[in-house]
């Protein structure tokens, strides 16, 4: 029959990696977000071990809602639920906002990309569930007062078939481009992901929409480094700025490889 939509709120509380986090994914996409039904988690344990609260964290932001990570005292965690209650009452009034997009969606025809979800910090290298690329990547820097771009030819790339995480724009997958790994970020185990439109529409896939993006990115690099720079001359006692950098990638369709099932 037809799901039953309901604006009710669940709260997940964990202490840790759950025991199995693919049959927890399993429920919450067949039995939980098919209602409608937002979802929340806070973390409760040491900040050092945030990595052990990813799949928390996921499902809070498959289900719409908020996820904090709540230091290991008594503090601290009523500080958590009491954010997690602010950001409940700011949903429920907005509601009517939120049925307005949904219907001004529906007039413009978006149609959603239909995925399945993963579960997090999967590899790319490893033989089940990845699909290998050559591709051509463009990478842009901004001087502050225009673009460059810089092309990169053909290359080898790994990129999860299933995505693990959504934006309110993007799916994000698992990837690895050894090049960019080698040349841009710091030691090899550095994780990258992939992000494609959570929508099928061809104006909303273009290349000229994807670079937008990363146009954006670096824009924002190129300020961050600007405020840095002054940070330190200034030394003043304030946290530094810094975005990761973000690529174009195409693929030439007549240079798929075979992938692993």
């Amino acid at each position: 029959g037809d799901e039953v939509q309901n604006s009710g709120h669940v709260l997940l509380l964990s202490d840790g990696r759950p025991a199995d986090p693919k049959e927890a994914l399993a429920y919450a996409q067949g039995e939980l977000l098919p209602t409608g039904c937002r979802l929340h988690g806070i973390g409760f344990g040491p900040l050092a071990a945030a990595h052990s609260f990813a799949p928390l964290q996921q499902l809070a932001c498959l289900g719409g809602g908020t996820f904090v990570l709540a230091g290991p005292s008594m503090r601290n965690l009523c500080d958590s639920f009491a954010s997690v209650s602010s950001t409940i009452t700011a949903l429920r009034e907005h509601n009517n906002a939120d049925e307005q997009m949904q219907q001004g969606l529906a007039r413009n025809k978006r149609v959603q990309r239909a995925v399945d979800f993963e579960v997090p910090e999967l590899s790319c290298q490893s033989k089940r569930g990845v699909l290998h690329l050559k591709v051509s990547y463009s990478a842009f820097s901004f001087d502050g007062s225009r673009f460059e771009v810089a092309h990169q030819p053909q290359g080898q790339v790994m990129r999860r078939i299933k995505p693990h995480m959504r934006g309110g724009m993007r799916l994000v997958y698992g990837f690895r481009d050894p090049r960019v790994n080698d040349e841009h970020v710091a030691g090899a185990a550095s994780w990258m992901v992939a992000k494609s439109s959570r929508w099928v529409n061809r104006e909303l896939n273009t290349r000229a929409v994807v670079e937008a993006h990363a146009k954006c990115s670096a824009v924002a690099r190129h300020f961050a480094a600007r405020f840095n720079e002054q940070r330190a001359t200034k030394g003043a006692a304030l946290p530094a700025l810094f975005f990761v950098p973000c690529f174009v990638y195409e693929v030439d369709p007549l240079q798929l490889l075979p992938q692993q099932e």
